[in-house]
């Protein structure tokens, strides 16, 4: 018997399996997506960065199988980073200039990251992910519906952040559900991230995995402590490494979970700190000068690596500057879905096209060359930054100690002698003010300085300590 496949019914069920396979295909193209923030760690707290005290294998493997970016930056401290990583965006833009919560500085108040402004979470959403965070959010308390994960683009959400506790027990809210914890907030993040990876195989997910493991008060347990050797004798030091353990093994359940079921070829890796170490916990950060909270680079500077297996050469370095902003948008082109360069955009930072991050994949892939910025911009609170090449126009507390270190107190520079230029090809521990020397450059970086500064909102909620924002332009006079 012949058949006719131009009939009707065949003709709607054959376009019912094309259509399915289409989309089946279309799904299998774009890979997943997986960030994991560290929180607070230090330059050189990483087995690829010279830690040798004890081993990180499996942060160490995310760089041997992917690319490390030696000049990867963030912003100084927690909120800031996350906004910009989530935003693709200067988090000056909107007001967030530090961590959310506190007493209310400008006009307009708002104590998380404003529901207008399009997160990652919300692009990939739309591009038929299923999206998940683990550990910490830092974007306003999930407890106020406006600032809750589920508002700001993820399907499942997995808070540890109330409290800050590791040992148990805590609270955690897992979707909505409200647990006491009966294991220590490293293991239990890393078993729901891996869960997460499990349930969500059949489908195209974006995880942002962020935990607090090294964030303020670190406790690990008994059993990590004894892997660090006695040669290290600190306490704070012994405590932190433990931990930074306990934190690599969690990364392990990650990538072991992606192993077992066959995503690991198709899920694209970033990895990074929010910020530098911090002063008060153990964490290193030479060969860098300052610490988080600093816009030294021991402040900003971080561990950097992106793992996508075929797609970028593995074990290479990329020695170009990069942000934590140009996760959005390399991800989002690595799902088919590439934005404009920011410098095309339109100039409103709630229009979906509005992004400061650079697409970084044609830069790694070999496809494109120079720089993907040609300036960074950092603002926080008294203290600035401008990277221009090799060039740094900066401000920070700890350059009116000759030391820089970490055991000594921050205190309040006079803006009238803070501003410093350096050439950190020549000089990465930023000793050296070259300001004198090449004033023709530093006019040329406080311009720049000023100029993105002129385009960012004013904080919108305030920080502990006076805020003062002097362009460097206004400070010539006064430079040493």
């Amino acid at each position: 018997m012949n058949r006719n496949l131009t009939s009707t019914p065949l003709l709607l069920l054959n376009f019912l399996i094309l259509g399915s396979l289409w989309l089946e295909a279309n799904s299998a193209e774009k890979p997943n997506i997986l960030v994991i923030l560290t929180d607070d760690q230090g330059y050189a707290d990483i087995g690829v960065h010279g830690l040798t005290s004890v081993s990180t294998p499996n942060m160490d493997r995310l760089a041997e199988e992917g690319i490390s970016c030696t000049q990867g930056y963030a912003n100084p401290i927690c909120g800031p980073s996350r906004a910009a990583l989530l935003t693709g965006m200067y988090q000056q833009r909107f007001g967030n200039d530090f961590n959310p919560g506190r007493s209310g500085h400008a006009a307009s108040f708002y104590t998380g990251l404003r529901p207008e402004i399009h997160t990652m979470g919300e692009r990939l959403q739309r591009l038929g992910y299923h999206t998940g965070w683990v550990g910490k959010w830092h974007l306003g308390s999930p407890d106020n519906p406006a600032f809750h994960p589920t508002q700001q683009g993820f399907h499942e959400w997995f808070d540890y952040e109330k409290g800050r506790k590791k040992l148990p027990p805590f609270k955690i809210d897992r979707n909505g559900d409200v647990q006491t914890a009966k294991q220590h907030a490293t293991l239990g993040m890393a078993a729901d991230g891996a869960g997460f990876i499990r349930r969500n195989q059949d489908q195209p997910w974006f995880l942002y995995y962020a935990p607090h493991t090294l964030h303020v008060i670190i406790a690990a347990t008994e059993d990590y402590r004894q892997r660090v050797p006695e040669s290290v004798t600190d306490k704070k030091r012994r405590e932190y490494l433990a931990s930074l353990l306990m934190e690599d093994d969690g990364i392990g359940q990650l990538l072991a979970a992606l192993k077992e079921t066959g995503q690991d070829e198709n899920t694209l890796i970033f990895f990074l700190s929010d910020n530098g170490g911090a002063s008060n916990t153990g964490a290193e950060n030479t060969p860098y000068r300052g610490h988080k909270t600093s816009t030294l680079e021991g402040g900003i500077r971080v561990p950097f690596f992106i793992r996508w297996p075929g797609k970028l050469e593995a074990g290479a370095t990329y020695d170009r500057p990069v942000s934590e902003m140009d996760i959005l948008p390399t991800a989002l082109a690595a799902a088919g879905y590439p934005l404009p360069h920011p410098e095309a955009a339109s100039g409103n930072p709630t229009e979906s096209d509005q992004i400061d991050g650079v697409n970084l994949l044609p830069y790694l892939q070999g496809k494109k060359s120079g720089e993907p910025h040609s300036v960074l911009y950092w603002r926080f609170g008294d203290q600035f930054a401008l990277r221009k090449g090799p060039w740094k126009l900066v401000a920070a507390r700890e350059l009116e100690n000759a030391q820089g270190s970490r055991l000594l107190k921050y205190h309040a520079l006079n803006p009238r002698k803070r501003t410093w230029l350096i050439n950190l090809d020549e000089d990465p521990g930023e000793t050296k003010n070259l300001a004198k020397k090449h004033p023709e450059i530093l006019e040329d970086l406080a311009a720049e300085w000023s100029r993105l500064n002129y385009e960012m909102a004013e904080p919108a909620f305030a920080y502990t300590g006076e805020q003062r924002f002097h362009p460097p332009e206004t400070e010539k006079a006064s430079r040493e």
